[in-house]
């Protein structure tokens, strides 16, 4: 149910504006859908984006700087079935990909938890 729930939430936003609240015009139908771990701040599982790939990256060109597996973990609507699977079976470039980045998301909030830590 959470899923249906994160899934769709792109799709509230008001009309003219993507995810992040910027204004775009889009001039595709393109649907795309990041499968990736919980980026906080920045993206969610099952997010979706309507638009050109280019034009999805060209906007978010900070987080594909900070993280550069995002752009293999966000699919095409069309085959989004199968990437969903592929992300969970061991041996696949999705599924090598997902754990990187969501190692990499671990040990970033474990080191600002420790920083904090010895701040406080």
């Amino acid at each position: 149910m959470a899923n249906k729930a994160t899934a769709t939430s792109a799709a509230r936003a008001p009309k003219g504006t993507n995810a992040a609240g910027s204004t775009t015009a889009h001039k595709s139908n393109k649907i795309y859908c990041y499968i990736g771990p919980n980026i906080r701040g920045y993206w969610h599982t099952g997010q979706v984006f309507r638009g050109e790939r280019d034009d999805l990256l060209k906007e978010c060109a900070q987080l594909v700087k900070k993280y550069p597996l995002v752009k293999t973990l966000l699919v095409p609507g069309e085959s989004l079935a199968v990437a969903r699977l592929k992300v969970r079976e061991p041996g696949t470039g999705h599924y090598a990909n997902y754990q990187k980045l969501k190692n990499e998301l671990q040990d970033e909030a474990r080191d600002r938890a420790e920083k904090e830590a010895a701040n406080a």
